[in-house]
C-alpha cells in the first residue's frame, strides 16, 4: 500500500456548516471518488451545541477522548501519516496538542492545515507557558498548509516553521462553463450576502449600503441575506443572538426595506446555487478576527457574482480591484454603496467584472486543483 494511500484525516465535517467543515468535506470526498485509503476522524463538536456551560464542558472532553481513541487505534492499524485541521482558539490547541504528540509518538508525518488568519492573534493571547507548548507542536510538524502568501506572517514568532508553510488556496465546485448571463444590472440590482451574520463581517454595513442605494441613489434594488446568526466575543455591541436578530429586523423596519431585504436562514444545495446564480452583488465587508479565504467568494465567482471585499487577509490575493471584483479600502456603507451604483450606470464594466471573476475561479479555485494540491503535497511530505 501507497504512503499517501494510508492517510488520517482530522478535520470538522458539517453541522456546523462553514468554511472549514466544507473545505474538509470537499477533501473527503475527493479521496472517496478517487478510492484512497483515509481513515476519517471527525473532530465538529456538533454535540456540545445548545448545551449548558457545564454539560458543554463535559461533552466537550468526551469528544476530545473519543477523537483520541480512534486516533490511537488508527495508528496501531499501521497507520503512519496524519492530516490534521488545527484551530486558533485555546480549546481546541488542547485538542490539537495531545493529537500532534500521539502522532509523534508513532512517528508518524504530520501535516497540519490552519483555515484562518489569526494564528498570531491566538498565540499573543497565551501565557509565556502556553505559548512554548504552542512551538513545541510546530517544531513537531512536518508541512503547515496555510491559505495564502499574506498569511506567512502568522507564524514569525516560531522561525523553524519558515520552510514548513506551504500555501494552498480553497476550492469549492467543480470546473464550470459561463453560466447563463444574470439579467442586466440596469433591470434590477440583486446583492447577497451569504455567510454567518456576525458583526464583523460586516452584515449590518451591507445593510447600511442598501439602505442608501435605496433611499438615496433611487436604484432597483433586492438584497438576500443568508447564514445563521452568531455573537461574536471580539467586537460586538450584541450580548446574545437574539439580540443580533431583533436589530438586524427592527433596522429592516425601521428603513422601510421589508419589500427590499429578505433574511434566508442558511441555504445548501439547489437553494443556494440559485441565489448565487441570480445575484449580480457578492458583498463581505469583513473584519472577522478568524477569517481566513472565506469559500463564500470562491462560490460566488463560480457564478460570476462581482465579489465586493475587503482589503483583508487572504482576500486580496483573491480579487483583483477592477479586474475580477473590487476591494474595499475602509469596508463602509458608503464605499459599498458607491461601487454597486456606479456599475449600474456602467453595465458593460460591470458585465466584464463578472466574466472576469468567473475566468479566475475556473483557473485558480476548483475542489479538484485545491485536492490535487494537496495530494501533491502529501506526496512531497513523504519523500522527505
Amino acid at each position: 500500500m501507497e504512503k499517501r494511500k494510508s492517510v488520517i484525516l482530522i478535520g470538522t465535517l458539517p453541522p456546523p456548516l462553514d468554511g472549514q467543515s466544507v473545505a474538509f468535506k470537499v477533501l473527503i470526498d475527493y479521496y472517496k471518488t478517487n478510492t484512497i485509503n483515509c481513515k476519517i476522524i471527525n473532530i465538529s463538536s456538533r454535540k456540545i451545541r445548545n448545551k449548558s456551560n457545564s454539560s458543554s464542558q463535559v461533552f466537550r472532553y468526551y469528544d476530545y477522548m473519543f477523537v483520541l481513541l480512534k486516533l490511537f487505534y488508527s495508528l496501531i492499524a499501521g497507520y503512519r501519516l496524519l492530516y490534521l485541521q488545527i484551530a486558533q482558539s485555546k480549546r481546541g490547541f488542547v485538542r490539537d496538542k495531545w493529537i500532534i504528540k500521539i502522532g509523534s509518538f508513532f512517528n508518524c508525518k504530520i501535516i497540519a492545515h490552519l483555515h484562518g488568519g489569526n494564528y498570531n492573534g491566538f498565540y499573543n493571547s497565551l501565557d509565556l507557558s502556553t505559548q512554548e507548548e504552542v512551538k513545541i507542536c510546530l517544531r513537531t510538524i512536518d508541512a503547515m498548509i496555510i491559505l495564502s502568501e499574506n498569511l506567512r506572517g502568522m507564524f514569525d514568532f516560531e522561525p523553524t516553521l519558515k520552510d514548513k508553510l506551504y500555501v494552498v488556496s480553497n476550492g469549492a465546485g467543480q470546473k464550470n462553463v459561463m453560466p447563463e448571463r444574470k439579467d442586466s444590472i440596469t433591470k434590477g440590482i440583486n446583492i447577497l450576502y451569504l455567510s454567518n451574520l456576525v458583526e464583523t463581517k460586516g452584515y449590518l454595513e451591507v445593510l447600511e449600503a442598501v439602505h442608501i442605494l435605496v433611499h438615496q441613489y433611487k436604484l432597483p434594488v433586492k438584497a438576500c441575506f443568508c447564514g445563521r446568526f452568531y455573537v461574536d466575543n471580539d467586537r460586538s455591541q450584541f450580548n446574545t443572538v437574539e439580540e443580533a436578530k431583533l436589530h438586524f429586523f427592527n433596522k429592516i423596519a425601521e428603513y422601510q426595506l421589508k419589500d427590499i431585504v429578505a433574511y434566508k436562514g442558511v441555504v445548501e444545495g439547489v437553494e443556494k446555487q440559485q441565489l448565487l446564480n441570480d445575484a449580480h452583488f457578492f458583498v463581505l465587508p469583513t473584519r472577522y478576527i478568524n477569517e481566513g479565504q472565506p469559500i463564500s467568494i470562491i462560490e460566488a465567482m463560480r457564478s460570476g457574482c462581482v465579489v465586493v471585499a475587503s482589503n483583508y487577509r487572504a482576500i486580496p490575493e483573491m480579487i483583483q480591484h477592477n479586474y475580477n471584483g473590487y476591494l474595499l479600502k475602509n469596508a463602509d456603507h458608503q464605499e459599498i454603496a458607491d461601487i454597486i451604483n456606479y456599475d449600474y450606470h456602467h453595465p458593460e464594466e460591470y458585465d466584464q467584472i463578472s466574466i472576469n471573476a468567473f475566468n479566475t475561479y475556473n483557473e485558480k479555485y476548483t475542489e479538484m486543483i485545491h485536492c490535487k494540491n494537496i495530494l501533491q503535497l502529501i506526496d512531497l511530505v513523504v519523500k522527505k
